[in-house]
């Protein structure tokens, strides 16, 4: 169905924003699509979805479990140093 990496990281980078501020299922879900496929993803767009996390988190907030699983994410992109930790 889909051939190309280009499709699928479009279709993860929607599935985050998505995701983004819901309390479901889905978002444990993207959590651990997201790590299992994290190197196969090309750096700019594992760049772009860790960008979105971070503005959410920053201008809405996050809370209970779901704080834990997006921090999951979060971290994947601080350990490749694609984004630098706020202080």
């Amino acid at each position: 169905m889909l051939d190309n990496m280009k499709d699928k990281t479009f279709l993860l980078m929607c599935t985050v924003r998505y995701c983004l501020g819901r309390r479901s299922y889905a978002v444990d879900w993207i959590r651990d699509l997201l790590v299992r496929h994290w190197d196969e993803i090309p750096k700019n767009d594992r760049k772009t979805i860790l960008e979105d996390i971070k503005k959410y988190k920053k201008t809405q907030g996050f809370e209970g479990i779901d704080e834990t699983i997006w921090t999951e994410i979060l971290d994947l992109g601080y350990k490749d140093k694609l984004i630098i930790k706020e202080k």
